[in-house]
């Protein structure tokens, strides 16, 4: 039941995402599930569809998010924190969101298990993919 509660918020929150564009050509939205496949399957054909683009990124938080976080009050500009597949999928690698600083506090409400999106600029690393800098902006402010 929980895995269909979880699939079920996955698909709106794709549906509200895609409807933030307001029809206009937006940021391919895309969910770490799907991600972890093409990214096992192969990595330079999901590099050259994605790679540099600003996209929309549905995953789920593996742990909760800590504004306070040592990283921030040690002074560093960003943090890494990640977004994984459904807990009905496999993990692959998931997506690393760099969280700048000042946008610390709009991830603050986000719980372990959490299913959330964000908007950036998606990158293949050595290690998995990312999207950096990471927002939870999701449209263009008018």
């Amino acid at each position: 039941m929980k895995i269909l509660v979880v699939a079920v918020l996955m698909a709106m929150c794709l549906v509200g995402c895609t409807a933030l564009t307001g029809g206009k050509a937006g940021p391919t939205v895309l969910n770490v599930n799907d991600l972890n496949i093409e990214h096992k399957k192969d990595k330079e054909s999901l590099r050259a569809k994605y790679d540099g683009k600003e996209v929309i990124v549905m995953g789920r938080a593996t742990e909760d998010f800590n504004a306070d976080s040592i990283y921030f009050t040690s002074g560093d500009k960003q943090m890494s924190f990640s977004l994984q597949a459904d807990i009905s999928q496999e993990t692959w690698v998931g997506v690393d969101c760099i969280v700048e600083a000042a946008n610390k506090d709009k991830f603050a409400d986000i719980k372990k298990d959490d299913v959330f999106a964000v908007k950036g600029r998606f990158h293949i690393t050595k290690g998995g993919m990312e999207v950096s800098p990471c927002t939870r902006e999701l449209r263009e402010s008018k």
